[in-house]
């Protein structure tokens, strides 16, 4: 890969596979320059907030106007006090593209990256080379993030992938199975599925959100016989992609108290206005 300064610019990379849109991530199979035990946090510079941790050579996608920052460590990717960040310079290829440098931090491994004015389906990356003599002066240095460029909307017949997600879909398919396999622990029914899937394809965003409170306050979920720890595992893996074990205990303790008092919806709403699931979803932060 070719690599040049960051205060250059960013080239687009046309040596991503054809498949499917990532809407949110893709952890896709890794390539050869993918360094062992490295990992790429993905983070909202604004509030600070972690949206993913995802492999080198992995597929997220960005909005244009959005900003994200990417920072480079080893260790527990579930526990940030043991993780240690990896020294990297940040550089692109060659070519002109919509993305740009706000701030580099290379000897913390992070740079923050900006997209502009850019066409749904192009396809960027954000490359690096690491300043670590015990990997040698080997293509081992070298990896990148993929970036697919998506709309600012949800788009019904987008094609879509999430991890953890079943296959290849549109959009608003993951998300409302999504909806159903956190909330009501099962597989959305045709007809019930239908019908939230119209009400996101109209309302957007804010479809998106009363779609996931009316199926929390629905007579299924709060008939649901399931324990607090097992709803609030479902949502968490489901609606934001996280493993229960790396939330924090006060998060955790509060949401778990809301949900054994019935204040399924409240979890929920909470899940679905943060910018971990909007990044998931591809609604990027409150539309």
């Amino acid at each position: 890969m070719s690599i040049v300064p960051a205060s250059f610019r960013i080239g687009a990379s046309r040596l991503l596979r054809l498949g499917a849109l990532a809407v949110g991530l893709a952890t896709l199979a890794a390539p050869a320059f993918a360094q062992a035990g490295l990992r790429v946090a993905v983070v909202d510079p604004a509030s600070g907030q972690e949206l993913a941790v995802v492999a080198p050579g992995s597929e997220i996608t960005m909005a244009p106007g959005q900003t994200l920052t990417f920072r480079l460590f080893e260790g527990n990717a579930g526990r940030r006090r043991d993780r240690v960040a990896v020294p990297a310079g940040f550089g692109f290829g060659n070519n002109p593209t919509a993305l740009s440098i706000v701030s580099s931090n290379p000897s913390n491994g992070e740079v923050t990256v900006r997209l502009g004015d850019a066409s749904p389906g192009q396809r960027l990356h954000v490359g690096w080379r690491l300043n670590d003599t015990r990997r040698g002066a080997d293509a081992s240095n070298t990896g990148k993030i993929d970036i697919r460029v998506v709309g600012s909307s949800v788009t019904p017949t987008q094609e879509y992938y999430v991890p953890g997600y079943r296959s290849f879909g549109s959009q608003i398919d993951a998300l409302v199975d999504a909806y159903y396999r956190g909330i009501l622990l099962r597989d959305p029914d045709p007809s019930g599925g239908a019908n939230y899937r119209q009400t996101v394809a109209r309302g957007g965003y804010q479809g998106a959100r009363q779609a996931a409170i009316d199926i929390a306050n629905s007579d299924e979920s709060r008939r649901l016989r399931a324990a607090p720890e097992q709803r609030l595992e479902a949502l968490y893996q489901n609606l934001l992609g996280i493993d229960p074990n790396s939330v924090d205990a006060r998060t955790w303790d509060s949401d778990l108290a809301r949900i054994a008092h019935g204040d399924v919806a409240g979890v929920v709403a909470r899940m679905v206005d943060s910018r971990a699931f909007q990044y998931r979803y591809g609604f990027y932060y409150g539309r």
